[in-house]
């Protein structure tokens, strides 16, 4: 459903992913651990088309990611993948069902459609009610699952988030990762997730370590 085969990248003369591999299958919630600094993010956002590897391709449901033009990278990001990053990125001027819209706007969908599958959504994720409210009247909690929200509304093939519990405290950061593993039991997706978090790492169906710009399944 979603790889990536022989993945190099360098910054500034320095190897910071060296021959990565890497495969994802339908509803399983994988976290990518490793040091600060290793290149996990690096790895995460070239699964995600935001970076561009010097070698290797990615592959999503088999086609060649990687190899397509920006317009169409942009058309697979918006229909294919959900992102989820540290910090929340909600508009401060938009409601919260108006955020988590913005990416059925971009895409040209029906709208009266996805504010149903919005609501439904919400039921899911214990934010049902709150849709209305602007991002200054919500916890760091609440904004971050309506984040997730945003990242789940054009139901992707998979979802990619980085450090999505390393703003929180560790009770809204559970409560989070509970909340990952309802949408891959209740959705059937797949959650690709960088942390530092060994011990939510350990609660996912698989570890892959990263260590010297390689990537490793180890569960």
């Amino acid at each position: 459903m979603l790889r990536a085969e022989n993945i190099f990248k360098t910054y500034q003369k320095q190897q910071v992913l060296l021959d990565c591999n890497f495969q994802a299958t339908e509803a399983k919630l994988i976290a990518i651990v490793g040091a600060s600094g290793s290149g996990k993010s690096t790895f995460l956002n070239i699964l995600g088309g935001i970076e561009t590897p010097d070698k290797g391709q990615v592959f999503i449901e088999n086609q060649a990611y990687l190899s397509l033009s920006d317009k169409e990278k942009a058309l697979i990001r918006n229909q294919k993948l959900g992102f989820v990053f540290q910090e929340h990125r909600l508009l401060p001027e938009l409601n919260a069902l108006e955020n988590v819209l913005l990416a059925v706007r971009i895409g040209n969908k029906p709208i009266d459609e996805a504010t149903l599958r919005a609501i439904e959504i919400f039921e899911i994720l214990g934010i049902k009610g709150l849709e209305l409210k602007m991002p200054a009247e919500l916890s760091g909690g609440e904004k971050q699952r309506f984040a997730v929200a945003r990242a789940l509304i054009n139901n992707p093939t998979a979802i990619l988030a980085d450090e999505p519990s390393g703003a929180l405290d560790r009770k809204n950061a559970d409560i989070l990762h509970q909340l990952f593993i309802s949408i891959r039991d209740s959705l059937n997706k797949t959650i690709v997730f960088v942390t530092h978090n060994e011990d939510l790492a350990a609660q996912s169906d698989e570890i892959w370590r990263m260590k010297d710009g390689q990537l490793h399944r180890e569960s």
